[in-house]
């Protein structure tokens, strides 16, 4: 299906999500995710990566041997950037690992997320590789949940609304982006962060009466492995769904917050 056009003021949207608990956090291979993912993007877009940067740092290294050097004399692994010359091609990705923000001596909590988010130029990558690029990494890194979407890079950060002021742009964290953050591992209890054009869902989202019985009428529906199945709804149809009330019953993410009056204990 066609659901994408070339534009070249708009980006791909990419995340994907893994459930983690402490010691699964500590032990994933950041630096393998980080390499996999530059070598897949590098050869689909024909673009370099030149700039690495770990655990929010300003400074940071331009080439893989530098990152690698970077990688090794770092304790944990809290986040990741990785650049594409974005000040011309809009094209960069992120890893976070949250659970590892907590100190060491502080409680950190039972279960958290691994996630990996791409913005890519449309004019560097079709569709089909888009897709390609997620059910690689969901099948080499097992993860739980994603989604792919279309945004206006003039308007947006990623999939974030971008504010811009007289001098300057900023992006706000509403109390929207909170909900999401709260609850997130309910990811695996059913429920999905929102609707995008391209849904890759596990067992308990894909078993959710709410969502099964939407995906008998509406879209393409395969699976990507083992665990995933991607789910694909043209944009008609997706705004459509989008007024469906047991979709949104389904959506941690809402205008209305609807999710906060479920009890998901």
């Amino acid at each position: 299906m066609n659901i994408f056009k070339n534009n070249l003021r708009k980006h791909y949207f990419l995340e994907l999500f893994k459930i983690t608990d402490q010691t699964s956090a500590s032990q994933f291979d950041t630096q393998d995710l980080v390499l996999q993912s530059v070598e897949l993007l590098e050869k689909l877009t024909k673009e370099k990566a030149n700039h690495f940067s770990l655990n929010y740092s300003n400074s940071g290294s331009k080439t893989i041997r530098g990152f690698k050097s970077q990688y090794q004399k770092s304790k944990e692994i809290v986040q990741c950037y990785v650049d594409f010359n974005s000040n011309k091609t809009k094209t960069y990705f992120t890893v976070s690992n949250s659970i590892l923000n907590y100190e060491n001596d502080s409680k950190r909590p039972e279960k958290s997320l691994i996630d990996i988010s791409f913005q890519i130029n449309q004019s560097l990558i079709t569709k089909e590789e888009i897709e390609n690029l997620a059910e690689e990494l969901i099948q080499s890194f097992s993860f739980d949940y994603g989604y792919i979407h279309e945004f206006p890079t003039n308007k947006y950060h990623g999939e974030k609304k971008m504010k811009k002021g007289l001098f300057s742009t900023s992006i706000d964290i509403d109390k929207i982006d909170l909900l999401w953050k709260n609850h997130q591992i309910e990811i695996m209890n059913g429920y999905i962060k929102k609707l995008y054009f391209i849904n890759y869902l596990n067992q308990s989202q894909i078993t959710n009466k709410a969502i099964k019985e939407l995906i008998q009428s509406n879209g393409v529906c395969a699976q990507v492995s083992d665990t995933i199945f991607k789910w694909e709804v043209e944009p008609k149809e997706h705004q459509e769904l989008l007024k469906n009330e047991e979709l949104l019953d389904t959506c941690i993410v809402s205008k209305e917050s609807r999710f906060l009056s479920f009890d998901t204990k």
